[in-house]
Order: structure tokens, then C-alpha cells, then sequence
């Protein structure tokens, strides 16, 4: 019969923070299914402070859809939750299988008592192997951190009778671990990254620690870290995380990810990286963005290379003020996602910070942005088709100059696409109007709020993110904009202030805020605020993150945020990334 038991594993996992063995893939443990057909698994569930008492775990046949779940090949009902490991045996073998797993805080397992759920697919069940799958688990209501810096150490552990002294292990290498007693182990230690590289390819050494580590357990968390990059929902309800900065060179500037598209499955609850084939080069970062529809994506200019530190005498953020023209990109670029492709095609001029609209599914509105070598905003404008491959057609100028602008469309026909922030100087909106004969631009008269406003963020119409000072950390009171003729009305809406540089995620009338600078003292920010109503903290503050909502299978309606920066260190003003994804659950 087909059976579930905890593990002692569950104790060293604990006692040594410490979670997983090869993602995707596992250990070839040496007892497998006791039938003809049939084989085990052993699961590690990514745990934080759970109040799930009982738990309810099955093993689907293929992965959860909007319709449900299907077919179940195991299912314990609602049992007592003991271990966060578990062995399953006499499962039926087969491939494409899923881990569903729900935690409650009542005996009765009902749907209202359900503090938790766990979700992974991509799961392979063979005879003769006991593989070691891990299992994010997303607290209901909360934020949970997909695992990252993992103890590989810990998983492949062998349990042994007694040990007091590493010479009872008998294998060099391996130290005695009594911290769990009456549980002893034998545990693989390390000087060197190649010490490690046999339990798992990209695993290195901690030499502080002595443990063998995964830093980035990819495919269940990002495989580089993201910043200043965009995130986006496609039409299977799986979450594209497109572009950003992921590494630092010697001089410490930021530069471009290794792969332009990494994809969050929502089938699986796995990543996939691809490099989107047809394009060579890429910008990191400070491009605009915006979806065309058919899962396609523009990206417009952006920088090749950022200096960019945390300024403690000014209280904000400080980049190079020259030299910008060896790192302004003219590319733009249309990413498919699902494809795996991409296409580039050129730009009137080199640019960063625009801003960047899609009036259909091939014709995207690209407005002001940074030029030069001193990376002066600028009026300029011109109408893009992506897919013709004919140059833009320019535009009456701008009523100001403006780089890093927000926009959105007013109609279902995007004839009216409403321009906010971006300038230090009056007016602070204006209007694209391309429903006359010939297209123009119409300063609004701006009732409700004023002065100057970067980077502001949208949600909608709502401004949910901004500062009155470039790279300066800022508090701003959200607004809800409405336009009525040549005037635009703000009205302060509820819900705390949103930081400076916050990820932003909307989808089904629910927004989502994560993270950025708040203010010069306390900087960076760990808040996530959800519209109308709900947050949560992130487990480690960041800014410069992305952020898209799951909008199908078993983990739909969750917001997936994603890479970003952090403050290093105030007094030299050094920044490192956030590695990895944190998700918001309902």
C-alpha cells in the first residue's frame, strides 16, 4: 500500500538551516518502490513560521489547471503535520507528475482553515530511486521568499547509529553532526568549491561555514540576480521576468544579465532562462517597456553599463554625470517570451529613460528620455511600427523635456495616452492626442499636487511611486488621477506612501508595491502594500525590483517579486543585488 512517513532528515535540515539536495533532479537513494510499478519520494517543504497544524498532501498526475485538480495518484488526507520531510512510497511511476500540498490550522482540513500551500511540478517518480524533491510552501496572506543559499551539506547527510568524532564517519571529508541527538550524521564538509561540485554542479563552498551551498537553487528561484529590469504576465498566466543589471564589474558598475528572459512556469512552479534567440546584445537596464500583446514585449534605448552608488551626503542615489554616450542603446527590441526569440531594430537616436507606450500590437509611442553624453532629458518623440522594420516618424516635440516619464492609455484605442512626471518643470502632465487629423501634445492643467515628480509609477490611474528629486528616496501620498478636458485632478487615495523605485504589479483590480526607498535614514524599504487593501513585509528590503502577478493554476493570483538592489554599505555608498523571488499570497 502506498505509505507516508516522516524523516529524521527533517531534524539536520533543521538544525543546520539547511534545505536540498539537486533541484529537478535527486539523489538515487538506494530503496525504491516496493512493487513492480511503483517507486518512492522524499520531500522537503520550504517552511518559515508555519501555524499549519495539519496538512493535507497529494501527487497529481499532471499539473493543477483553472479547471482544478486532475487526476491523483497519492493522497493522505488530513493528517497531523509532524516533519516538514516526509518519504512517500509505493507511488506509481511516471513523469510530468505534481506535489500539491495545503497546510491548516484545523483538524478538519477545510478550505477556511487553510494557512498554506505548497506547489511543485516537473516531478519524475521511477522505480529503483528515491528522489529528493524540495517544495516552496506560500503562506496565505503573506509574503514567502523562494529558496535561495542553500546547504547542499545538510541533504545528502548520511544518518549513521553514533558519532562523537569525525573519524566515526570513516570518510574523509565528512564531519560527525550531534547537535540533533538522539540523531547523529555524517556530513560532508568543504575547503574548496571543487569539493562540491559532485553533489551538485553549480554548488560552492562556504569556507566560513565549512558547508557546500547552492546560492541560486535555479529552477526554483531566478538563476542570476535582476535589477532595474521589468517583469510581465503572458497569457498562460506564467510571469516573464525580462532584462535588468545581474552582475557588477571590477569599478563595481552594473551590467547586463546573462539571459535576457527568465519565465516563472506557473505549470510547474519552476524557472526557465533563455536567451531569446535573434538578438546578440541587450541593454541591463533604464530601457522603457511596454507590453504589445501576444505575449510580445518592446524595450526601448536603456544603458549598457551603470555607476551607480548610494550618495550619504546628498541622502539618495548618485550615478556618473558624463560619459553616458559609450553606454546609451538606440536598440529596439521585441521579446517573445514564449518563443524563446527576439527581434531588434534602431532607434532615431540614443536614449535611455523614455517612455515608451503601446498604441496597438505593433505600433508603440516612444517620448522624451536621457541623451548625450551628460544624459540631458530631452522633448523629442517619434511613432514606432516593430514589426515593419521602416524608421519612426517623428513627432511634434514634447511640451518639456521629460526622461523617465509614465504613461497610460486613456481609451480602448489608445488615441489619448496621458503623460506623468519625468521633469523638474511645469507642466507636470500632458496629453498625447492622435484623434485628430494630424497627432499633438496638450499640457494638463494639474489640480491636487505639483512640483516636480521622477520616476513616477502607475498602477492604473493610480500614482503609486515617484520622488520629487532624481535618485532621491521619497514618500509621495498616492494619488487617484482623472482627466475631464485640458485639466487633470488628483485626489489622495488610500493606503500607505509608496517608495521611490517599488515594484509594481496589477492585475484583476488588485495592485501591488514592493519595496524602494523610502526615506535618506531608514533607505530601503521592505513593505508590500496591495490596493485596495492587505501588505506584508518582504523578507529583505530592496528597490529597483519588478514585480508581475500569476494569473492561472494553482498559484494564480499571487505577485511574484522579483531581483533588485540593496544598500551595502551607507559610507561607501557600494550597492549588491537581492538575489532570487519573494511572492505575495492573498
Amino acid at each position: 500500500m502506498t505509505a507516508l512517513a516522516t524523516t529524521g532528515r527533517g531534524a539536520v535540515l533543521a538544525a543546520l538551516v539547511l534545505a536540498l539536495a539537486a533541484p529537478g533532479c535527486g539523489d538515487a537513494g538506494a530503496d525504491g518502490g516496493s512493487q513492480a510499478g511503483f517507486g518512492s519520494l522524499e520531500l522537503a517543504l520550504e517552511s518559515g513560521a508555519s501555524a499549519a497544524g495539519w496538512f493535507r498532501l497529494r501527487v497529481l498526475e499532471g499539473p493543477v489547471t483553472d479547471a482544478g485538480v486532475g487526476k491523483t495518484s497519492f493522497d493522505t488526507g488530513c493528517v497531523e503535520a509532524l516533519s516538514r520531510t516526509y518519504e512517500l512510497t509505493n507511488i506509481p511511476v511516471g513523469d510530468g507528475r505534481a506535489i500539491l500540498f495545503e497546510g491548516f490550522d484545523s483538524g478538519q482540513c477545510g478550505d477556511a482553515s487553510r494557512v498554506e500551500l505548497g506547489y511543485r511540478g516537473d516531478v519524475t517518480i521511477e522505480q529503483n530511486r528515491r528522489p529528493y524533491y524540495h517544495v516552496p510552501v506560500y503562506a496565505t496572506g503573506a509574503v514567502s521568499a523562494l529558496p535561495e543559499e542553500i546547504n547542499i551539506s545538510a541533504a545528502v547527510a548520511d544518518p549513521i547509529d553514533f558519532c562523537d568524532a569525525d573519524a566515526d564517519c570513516g570518510k574523509a571529508g565528512t564531519i560527525c553532526y550531534d547537535a540533533a541527538k538522539p540523531d547523529y550524521w555524517c556530513v560532508p564538509t568543504c575547503l574548496v568549491d571543487s569539493d562540491c561540485t559532485s553533489f551538485h554542479p553549480a554548488a560552492t563552498c562556504d569556507q566560513a561555514a565549512g558547508w557546500c551551498v547552492l546560492l541560486s537553487p535555479f529552477p526554483l528561484n531566478l538563476s542570476e540576480p535582476r535589477a532595474f529590469g521589468a517583469a510581465a504576465t503572458l497569457s498562460t498566466g506564467s510571469v516573464a521576468f525580462i532584462g535588468g543589471f545581474g552582475a557588477q564589474d571590477g569599478a563595481l558598475a552594473l551590467t547586463p544579465v546573462k539571459h535576457l528572459v527568465e519565465v516563472f512556469d506557473q505549470a510547474t512552479g519552476l524557472f526557465q532562462a533563455t536567451q531569446a534567440a535573434g538578438v546578440d546584445s541587450y541593454p541591463g537596464g533604464l530601457f522603457g517597456f511596454a507590453a504589445l500583446g501576444g505575449d510580445r514585449f518592446a524595450l526601448a534605448g536603456g544603458v549598457s553599463r551603470l555607476s551607480i552608488l548610494w550618495d550619504a551626503q546628498r541622502g539618495g542615489l548618485a550615478w556618473e554625470s558624463t560619459g553616458w554616450s559609450d553606454v546609451l542603446s538606440d536598440a529596439l527590441i521585441v521579446v517573445s517570451p514564449l518563443s524563446g526569440t527576439a527581434k531588434s531594430t534602431r532607434l532615431p537616436r540614443k536614449l535611455a529613460e523614455p517612455l515608451v507606450v503601446a498604441l496597438d500590437s505593433h505600433t508603440v509611442l516612444v517620448a522624451g528620455g536621457l541623451v548625450g553624453d551628460n544624459a540631458t532629458p530631452s522633448s523629442d518623440a517619434w511613432i514606432c511600427d516593430v514589426d515593419s522594420g521602416a524608421e519612426c516618424v517623428g513627432l511634434p516635440p514634447m511640451t518639456v523635456p521629460r526622461a523617465g516619464a509614465a504613461g497610460t492609455c486613456l481609451d480602448a484605442g489608445c488615441t489619448q495616452v496621458l503623460v506623468v512626471g519625468g521633469a523638474s518643470q511645469n507642466p507636470l502632465t500632458e496629453l498625447f492626442d492622435r484623434s485628430g487629423a494630424a497627432p499633438v501634445w496638450k499640457p494638463l492643467t494639474s489640480g491636487g499636487f505639483g512640483g516636480a515628480l521622477f520616476d513616477p509609477q502607475l498602477c492604473g490611474l493610480d500614482l503609486v511611486g515617484g520622488s520629487t528629486g532624481r535618485g532621491v528616496p521619497s514618500q509621495l501620498p498616492r494619488y487617484t488621477l482623472a482627466v475631464s478636458g485640458d485639466s487633470l485632478t488628483a485626489t489622495p487615495a488610500a493606503g500607505t506612501a509608496a517608495g521611490y523605485l517599488s515594484a509594481v504589479a496589477e492585475s484583476g483590480g488588485h495592485c501591488v508595491v514592493a519595496g524602494g526607498l523610502v526615506t535618506a535614514t531608514d533607505r530601503v524599504s521592505s513593505a508590500v502594500s496591495v490596493l485596495p487593501t492587505g501588505g506584508g513585509q518582504l523578507t529583505r528590503a530592496r528597490f529597483g525590483a519588478a514585480a508581475a502577478f500569476v494569473t492561472h493554476g494553482a498559484l494564480a493570483g499571487r505577485a511574484l517579486i522579483g531581483g533588485g538592489l540593496a544598500i551595502a554599505d551607507p559610507a561607501s555608498g557600494a550597492l549588491r543585488f537581492i538575489r532570487g523571488v519573494e511572492v505575495w499570497s492573498p
